[in-house]
Formats: structure tokens, C-alpha cells, sequence
């Protein structure tokens, strides 16, 4: 018997029962948010040596707030002239997925929205261009720029409620001589009643810990309303019910575990 390897895992499984026993402990009273013991010193250190246990880097900070939530019913919005009339005005627009999905292709980098018009050569023009396209087009929605490391790349979010609509985007792609702007336009209508509180952050990562592998690197965690449904399905529906998620980003993967 190679000791060693009896030992690690034997540690590994204490440290893992004592975090799921204080989970159970917390999921059994409503009010632990207020001093979240997930968070003290003790239990913190006892996950950092899990991650290190399994291989997994931790980039991202940990939020640390729990939050009184549930679900919220949306909705598609078509995209036609009556629901976007100045957009279908103004732009050769092709639509896609039941009219729930469009595509806009501009030829030049000098575009005008409204009086104003806009060089798009550079990283500030581009993000100047894509605010002005969403204030005009989508005036009732406010948005979240979702941060990228391609500069070419510009992707919007609807955000509700601090929270992020996760099927609900504008994005622009800029190429060396053209903008591919593809857009959804999922709308929150009115939020359950029943609310409780979420799970915390390191619950979402030990829930999560499973599909993880030995090396990965776990880039940004972050809360967000998400609805979970197949590729094919997902454009037919019109009326869903969005539920808080936990988003864990790793270095080639996106995993969503149920926050409440």
C-alpha cells in the first residue's frame, strides 16, 4: 500500500465531509447569510487545501455576498418592424432562430447613428460606436459590457437587478474591414415570489468539483440569471423562467451549477 497517497486522500475526504456537512448546516437556516461562516478563516483554509489537493488554481476572487432571490419569468422579444421599428429602419437585417435572432452586416468603418458619426478603427471608437447602437436601439434595455482579450470582439449583456441576463446579448465583431453585429433580446417580466437565499460562492465550487480537472484554472465566478436548455430547443420557446445561477469560468470551459 503506497502510504502517502492513502494519507492525501483520506485528508481530502475529511476536508471535503466537513465542508459538506457545514453546507447542510446552512441550507437548514435561511438567515446564515449574514455571517456566512463559509468565509471564516478556518473553513476558507480548509478549501484552499482541497483546491490544492485536486490541482485547481484559483484566479478569480470569490464574492462573498449571498443574496435573497429566485427566479424571474422573461421573455423573447421578436425581432420585427413593430417591436424595433428604428432598427429595421435604419439597417438590412437578417433574422434568424424564429425571429428571435438577427444579424447586421456593416461594409465600412465610418457608420452614422443618428447626427453622429463613428470611426470604428480603434478599441475606444468601437466601444463609443456600440454604446451609441445600444442607446438607440435598444433604449429600455441597460447593458453590461462583458470584458474580453480580444479588442475585436464586443460583447453586451442585459443587466437586471445588478444580476446578468446570460441569453441576452448584442455583440459586435470588427474585422479588418467589417462589423458583424448579432443581437438577442430576452426581457425580464416579473420575478417569482418565492425567494431564498442563494448558495454561497465556495458552495458553487465544491458543487462543481467533480467536472473539474487536475491543472484547471478557475478564471472568474460570478452570479447570473441563466435558463438551462438544449440548443435546438432554445429559440422556440417565447415565455421562460430564468433562475440565479453560479457561472464558473475556467481556462477552456464554462460550467453553471443552480444557486439556490
Amino acid at each position: 500500500m503506497d502510504w502517502n497517497k492513502t494519507r492525501k486522500y483520506l485528508i481530502y475526504m475529511l476536508v471535503l465531509i466537513n465542508l459538506l456537512i457545514l453546507s447542510s448546516v446552512i441550507k437548514h437556516n435561511n438567515n446564515a447569510s449574514i455571517d456566512n461562516p463559509y468565509f471564516s478563516r478556518e473553513n476558507m483554509a480548509d478549501f484552499d487545501r482541497l483546491l490544492e489537493m485536486k490541482n485547481i488554481k484559483l484566479e478569480a476572487d470569490l464574492p462573498r455576498d449571498i443574496y435573497l432571490t429566485g427566479s424571474v419569468n422573461a421573455e423573447y422579444r421578436d425581432f420585427n418592424k413593430i417591436n424595433h421599428p428604428k432598427l429595421f429602419l435604419d439597417y438590412d437585417i437578417k433574422t434568424f432562430e424564429n425571429s428571435k435572432k438577427i444579424t447586421i452586416r456593416l461594409d465600412k468603418m465610418l457608420q452614422t447613428i443618428g447626427e453622429d458619426e463613428y470611426n470604428i478603427l480603434n478599441a475606444r471608437q468601437r466601444k463609443e460606436f456600440a454604446q451609441a447602437f445600444l442607446k438607440k436601439y435598444f433604449p429600455s434595455n441597460t447593458y453590461l459590457e462583458i470584458k474580453s482579450d480580444d479588442e475585436n470582439f464586443l460583447t453586451y449583456k442585459i443587466l437586471y437587478k445588478d444580476f446578468i441576463f446570460e441569453e441576452s446579448m448584442v455583440n459586435f465583431k470588427f474585422g479588418s474591414s467589417v462589423v458583424i453585429i448579432t443581437a438577442t433580446d430576452l426581457r425580464p417580466r416579473e420575478d417569482s415570489a418565492n425567494k431564498k437565499n442563494t448558495i454561497s460562492s465556495v458552495e458553487a465550487v465544491l458543487s462543481v468539483l467533480p467536472q473539474l480537472k487536475s491543472g484547471d484554472v478557475i478564471k472568474d465566478i460570478r452570479l447570473l440569471y441563466h435558463f438551462d436548455l438544449p440548443a435546438e430547443e432554445l429559440y422556440k420557446v417565447k415565455y421562460v423562467r430564468v433562475f440565479p445561477y453560479w457561472k464558473i469560468t475556467t481556462q477552456d470551459d464554462v460550467i453553471y451549477t443552480l444557486a439556490l
